[in-house]
């Protein structure tokens, strides 16, 4: 598995955690506030998503990392992920991890308001290496309805 095959995992992971279509939570580059004479550039954010109510509407935005290695998540990958939240203006951010996060980390999310989450595969990852990327949904949607659930995903903070 890939770190974009992961990504679309916990896409389907979001989507189904939230009761949305998975069309409706997006990976998108955002243009980041910049001041006047200064180079633009774009935030690439991994999962974003709008819930509404009669009231408002919130913007979510995920990041997700996939290690094969015995990696931990670092408190500054939380950090970043704080930094972007305050870009863009997200209302609730998450980040999602195939790995454990060190103790700074989960101090660092508390602190911040970030919720952390350990997804894992509940299938043998090496089987969507072949899958072609234009057909991945597709099958890993099908794989969804022969396997359930397909991944375990737990709330760390």
């Amino acid at each position: 598995m890939t770190q974009w095959q992961y990504r679309e995992l916990c896409r389907l992971g979001v989507a189904e955690h939230f009761g949305l279509k998975l069309q409706d939570v997006q990976t998108r580059r955002i243009p980041s506030p910049t001041r006047r004479g200064r180079v633009p550039y774009a935030l690439s954010i991994d999962l974003v998503w709008v819930t509404e109510n009669p009231l408002a509407r919130y913007l979510h935005i995920a990041a997700t990392f996939y290690h094969k290695e015995k990696m931990v998540v670092e408190m500054p990958n939380v950090l970043l992920l704080q930094q972007c939240k305050e870009q863009i203006g997200a209302h609730k951010v998450l980040l999602i991890s195939n790995r454990p996060f060190t103790a700074a980390a989960l101090a660092a999310a508390e602190a911040e308001g970030i919720n952390l989450f350990v997804l894992r595969a509940l299938f043998d990852p090496e089987i969507v290496g072949a899958w072609p990327p234009e057909s991945f949904h597709e099958k890993l949607q099908e794989l969804s309805k022969r396997i359930r659930p397909v991944y375990w995903m737990d709330m760390v903070c």
